[in-house]
């Protein structure tokens, strides 16, 4: 579930709490089953997406839930609120470990009422192959399929009529995708990250 909500990173924790919770409760470790669901979530396998998330159809956000209200970045906010709805682009950088996750799904969630679908959270953090990218950011919103071919047209149609914000957390990791970004953008004018 966590996995078809475009959360993959929350989905491989999930996996590994049960790990160690078998392991110090019976000492046991996962059976096949539960291996082959983690290889398939590594590998974003598109089996592992219903139906319903296959269907090119755009569903509700899935941003992360705050815990906390956000503190001290009412100046931040104050400029970039502006530029995430004028702007197509907008890019936070810094340090790790500074807050920009969590100031960019604060700034998402405030768009979030002007939109009907979305905004949407792709986590890249557990990528480690810029290929998988497109694939990623195809099943956050609900348009995957088993070609990745016709990813930028799939995420186009679904997208189509409707201003979007992505949210793409991690980008860093994988700078080898910005064509795609770039692709995606130019091809898909509501469309904004």
């Amino acid at each position: 579930a966590l996995y078809q909500a475009g959360r993959p990173a929350d989905a491989l924790a999930a996996y590994g709490r049960a790990r160690m919770l078998l392991a110090a409760e019976l000492g046991l470790e996962p059976g096949p089953a539960l291996q082959t669901l983690q290889q398939s979530i590594l590998t974003h396998d598109p089996r592992l997406l219903t139906p319903a998330a296959t269907s090119g159809r755009l569903g509700p956000s899935n941003l992360p839930v705050a815990v906390s209200p956000i503190i001290g970045r009412q100046l931040q906010l104050a400029v970039l609120e502006p530029l995430t709805m004028s702007e197509r682009l907008v890019t936070l950088t810094g340090v790790g470990g500074i807050g920009k996750t969590r100031l960019a799904i604060e700034l998402a969630t405030r768009t979030a009422g002007s939109e009907e679908f979305g905004p949407f959270f792709v986590d890249l953090a557990p990528l480690h192959d810029a290929a998988l990218v497109a694939s990623t950011v195809a099943h956050a919103v609900g348009a995957s399929g088993e070609d990745d071919a016709e990813l930028v047209e799939r995420v186009g149609a679904a997208v189509a009529g409707h201003d979007l914000l992505l949210v793409l957390d991690n980008f860093e990791h994988v700078l080898e995708a910005a064509p795609l970004v770039a692709e995606l953008l130019a091809h898909v004018p509501t469309l904004r990250a």
